[in-house]
C-alpha cells in the first residue's frame, strides 16, 4: 500500500483527510484528491513537500504521473486522459508476457519430466499423469508439478480418526473439463480372500477439488530458502480452501489441480485393511483407476482433542476493500450474502464442522456489555460428546488502582463476566469454563493485573484465569502468582518454568502470532503446512504444553462466499498484507463452512498427539516391565530425526509418518484380536469398548 502526506518545506509531515491507496494488481491507477482546507494553517498556506511511503518499497515500482492544484468546484480530469498510461501498462504487460512465458516453458518442462515417471509407474498417460502427495505438503497449481506419480494409493488411520491423501491431475496434452476423481465401495479384506467383509460407509469418504486463493501484495513476512536466506513468498496462486460443495472441475493444459481424499473411520468400525479403486474421470477422457487400501487400526481416538484447544470463531472483517467507498462497504456490511453474515444462516453446521477440528464453538474476546457464551451450541457439543473448553468471556483491568477505576471496572466487565458464570452453573457447564484476557499485557500493568484476578476469584470462583500476559516466569515469584493458565509463544516457552508452575499449580500453555517467521511454525497461506502440523503433534509431545491458543479462525475480508473454482476470488488478506493469518476457513455458498488444508493439518497434529497420549495411557493402565512395555517405552519418544527443537524439524512427511506407524504398531499390539499371553505371563485383555478410550485419555494427570 501507498501513503501520501503533504508537508510545510520544514516542521512535522502532516497527514491528509484520505492517505490510504491499495495497489493490488499491476497497471492499477490511484488517485488521491487532498482538500487544502483541512490541513493545519502552517501547511496550507506553504505546500513545500509531498511524501511518498510504501509498506515494501524495494518490491514497488511506481510511477508518479500528475500533481494538481485544482480551484473550488474544479473537477480533476478522468485517470484515462492521462498521456502516460497507455505506454506504462503496455511496459507491464508486456513484462507479465514474458513472465508468464517463461512459467509454461518451466511448467511443461516439469510435465515432461512427470510424464515419463508416470508411464514408467505403468500409468496410462493418454489423457491424464496422476500424482499422489501428503496432506502436509502444498502444491501450487500454476508452478512446475513435481509429486510421485500414483500407483497404489494407502491410507492408515484409528477409529475416530481423519486421514486425507492428495489426488495430483495434470492434463497429458490438452486441457480437460468436468475433471472428477471418486472412490468406490471399500470392502474389509478377509483371512484367505474367503468371501466379502464388511463395507467401509461410502459416506465417510470423499474426494473433492482444492480450491485456490491469489495473494497479490508482498507480505511483511518471510521463509527460508534452502541456503538460509531470508526469501518472499511469490504473489500469485497458492492452494488453501477445501472446495466441499464442487463435485467436478476443468483443468487448464498447464495447470496441476489437487483434489483431496478424506476419510474418517467411525468409531464402531472393525478394525482391518479395508479395499477398493480411485478412478480419475473427465469429458472426453477414457476413466484411470488406481488401487487403493485403507487400513483402520485397532483402536479409537477420544472425540476431543488430548490437547485443550482454545480456537476463536467470531466472523468479522477488517475491511480491506480499499477500492470501495465508505458508502460500498457500508451496503456490503449489511448485505445478507456478506460472508460475515450469511454464514449465520447455517449456525448449528457450523457448531458441529469446527468440533470436526477439535474447535468448540466460542471466543476468546468477547466484550458486549450483556454477551455470555452460546449455551445452546455447548450443550448440543456436549450432548454428543464433544465439548471442549470453551470462554466465559474477555477480562480486562483498570490501568490504575484508583477507587473510581476499580468501580468502574466492577461495573463494566466483573458484572457482565458473573452473568456469564450463573448462566454456565445454571447449565451445568461450569466445569470446561475459563477466562481469558489480559492480552499480550506488559509487566508495568502486573499489579492492576492481579488486583482484576483476586476480584475474579473472589466473585467468581473455580474458573481458571488464562492469559496472555509478558510474564515469563509465568507466576513463580511475580504478581501474577494468582493465575491459573499461562500462554506464552513459543520462543518463551521454557519447560523448566513451565514445571516450576505447574508444581504451583499452574498451567502454561502456548500460542503464535502474526510476529512469528518461519522456521518457527504459523498458518500464513504462504508457509509449509508440514511445520503447522508438527507444531500441533510431535512438538506438542516434546514440549509439552497444557493448551493451545489461537486468536481467530474467521477473519472474512471476501465480498462474497465462494461459488466456484477452483481458482476462486476469495480475499485471502487478514489485515494489512498478511494472508490468512487469524482465517483458517472460508464461507461456500449461502455461507456453508468450508475447511481450508492449514485447518486439516491442525486436526491432523492433534490427532498425532492423541496417539501419543493413548499409548501414555496405555502403558500406565499396564503397570508391567515386560516386551510390549518395553517397545512401547522405546517408541514413545518425539526422535531427533522429527523433532530437535521448536526450529529444527524435518521437512519430509515420511518421517513424521514412520514414527507415527510406531506408535501406532505399539498400540495395535496391545488391542490384539483374541488375546496377547506377553512373557510376564498374564493375559492383556481383549480392546476396551468403544467409547471408554476417551475418558482414560481424559483421566491422564495433568490433562484432566
Amino acid at each position: 500500500s501507498l501513503r501520501c502526506f503533504l508537508a510545510a518545506p520544514t516542521g512535522r509531515v502532516q497527514t491528509t483527510d484520505k492517505p490510504f491507496a491499495c495497489v493490488p494488481r499491476p497497471a492499477q491507477t490511484c488517485r488521491w484528491t487532498i482538500r487544502l482546507s483541512q490541513l493545519p494553517k502552517s501547511v496550507r498556506s506553504h505546500v513545500g513537500r509531498i511524501h511518498f511511503f510504501a509498506t515494501r518499497p524495494f518490491d514497488l515500482d511506481a510511477r508518479i504521473l500528475r500533481t494538481m492544484l485544482l480551484k473550488p468546484g474544479e473537477e480533476a480530469p478522468p485517470l484515462t486522459d492521462d498521456p502516460e498510461l497507455p505506454a506504462l501498462r503496455a511496459m507491464v504487460h508486456e513484462r507479465e508476457f514474458v513472465a508468464e512465458v517463461r512459467r509454461r516453458e518451466r511448467c511443461r518442462a516439469a510435465k515432461a519430466t512427470f510424464a515419463e515417471a508416470c508411464r514408467a509407474a505403468g500409468q496410462r498417460t493418454d489423457d491424464f499423469l496422476v500424482g499422489s502427495e501428503s496432506s502436509a505438503v502444498k502444491v501450487r497449481p500454476r508452478q512446475p508439478v513435481a509429486v510421485p506419480p500414483a500407483t497404489n494409493l494407502s491410507m492408515r488411520l484409528a477409529r475416530g480418526e481423519h486421514e486425507n491423501l492428495q489426488i495430483i491431475v495434470v492434463p497429458a496434452w490438452k486441457g480437460l473439463k468436468q475433471v472428477r476423481v471418486a472412490a468406490s465401495p471399500l470392502r474389509r479384506r478377509l483371512p484367505g480372500g474367503s468371501g466379502e467383509g464388511q463395507v467401509f460407509p461410502q459416506e465417510n469418504i470423499c474426494v473433492v477439488p482444492v480450491g485456490y486463493v491469489r495473494t497479490a501484495n508482498p507480505p511483511p513476512y518471510s521463509l527460508l530458502s534452502a541456503d538460509g536466506r531470508d526469501v518472499k513468498p511469490d504473489c500469485g496462486w497458492w492452494p488453501d480452501p477445501i472446495l466441499d460443495f464442487l463435485p467436478a472441475v476443468d483443468v487448464a493444459e498447464d495447470d496441476a489441480q489437487s483434489f483431496l481424499m478424506r476419510v474418517h473411520a467411525p468409531e464402531g468400525l472393525p478394525p482391518g485393511i479395508y479395499e477398493g479403486q480411485v478412478s480419475v474421470s473427465a469429458i472426453g477422457a477414457d476413466t484411470v483407476s488406481f488401487p487403493l487400501s485403507v487400513r483402520v487400526n485397532g483402536f479409537t481416538l477420544p472425540r476431543t482433542p488430548s490437547l485443550p484447544v482454545a480456537v476463536t470463531f467470531s466472523p468479522c472483517s477488517r475491511c480491506l476493500h480499499i477500492e470501495l467507498s465508505p458508502a460500498e462497504i457500508t451496503a456490503l456490511r449489511e448485505s445478507p450474502d456478506y460472508p460475515v453474515n450469511a454464514w449465520k444462516r447455517h449456525r448449528t453446521e457450523w457448531c458441529d464442522f469446527l468440533a470436526d477440528y477439535g474447535i468448540t464453538f466460542g471466543s476468546l474476546y468477547s466484550y458486549a456489555p450483556h454477551s455470555v457464551p452460546q449455551f445452546d451450541m455447548l450443550k448440543r457439543l456436549r450432548a454428543q460428546g464433544r465439548l471442549g473448553v470453551f470462554n466465559l468471556g474477555y477480562w480486562d483491568f483498570p490501568h490504575e488502582l484508583t477507587d473510581a477505576a476499580k468501580a468502574a471496572w466492577r461495573k463494566k466487565t466483573l458484572s457482565r463476566l458473573k452473568r456469564a458464570y450463573e448462566a454456565a452453573k445454571e447449565e451445568g457447564l461450569l466445569g470446561q469454563a475459563y477466562i481469558y484476557g489480559a492480552d499480550e499485557v506488559e509487566r508495568k500493568y502486573f499489579p492492576c493485573l492481579r488486583w482484576a484476578v483476586e476480584e475474579m476469584k473472589r466473585e467468581l470462583p473455580g474458573v481458571p484465569i488464562a492469559t496472555t500476559a509478558y510474564d515469563d516466569d509465568f507466576g513463580v515469584g511475580t504478581p501474577l502468582g494468582c493465575i491459573d493458565w499461562f500462554t506464552p509463544q513459543p520462543d518463551k516457552f521454557n519447560l523448566e518454568k513451565a514445571m516450576a508452575a505447574r508444581r504451583e499449580g499452574r498451567r502454561v500453555c502456548w500460542y503464535f502470532a502474526c510476529n512469528k517467521n518461519d522456521p518457527y511454525a504459523n498458518v500464513f497461506v504462504e508457509y509449509p503446512l508440514l511445520p503447522f502440523r508438527l507444531f500441533m503433534g510431535a512438538q506438542t509431545a516434546k514440549y509439552r504444553p497444557d493448551g493451545f491458543l489461537y486468536y481467530q479462525s474467521s477473519i472474512w475480508n471476501a465480498t462474497n462466499c465462494i461459488t466456484s473454482g477452483p481458482f476462486t476470488d476469495w480475499n485471502p488478506r487478514s489485515f494489512g498484507n498478511f494472508h490468512g493469518d487469524g482465517s483458517l476457513t472460508c464461507t461456500g455458498p449461502d455461507g456453508i463452512p468450508l475447511a481450508t488444508l492449514r485447518l486439516e493439518c491442525l486436526r491432523d497434529g492433534l490427532e498425532d498427539f492423541a496417539y501419543v497420549k493413548l499409548l501414555e495411557s496405555r502403558l500406565a493402565a499396564h503397570g508391567r516391565d515386560d516386551a510390549w512395555s518395553r517397545a512401547a517405552r522405546a517408541v514413545l519418544p518425539v526422535p531427533a530425526g522429527v523433532i530437535r527443537d521448536l526450529t529444527h524439524y524435518t521437512q519430509d512427511v515420511s518421517v513424521l509418518e514412520s514414527w507415527r506407524d510406531g506408535l501406532a504398531d505399539a498400540l495395535e499390539s496391545w488391542y490384539s484380536v483374541g488375546t496377547i499371553a506377553n512373557d510376564g505371563g498374564t493375559v492383556v485383555p481383549k480392546e476396551t469398548p468403544v467409547g471408554v478410550e476417551a475418558s482414560v485419555v481424559q483421566d491422564v494427570p495433568g490433562y484432566n
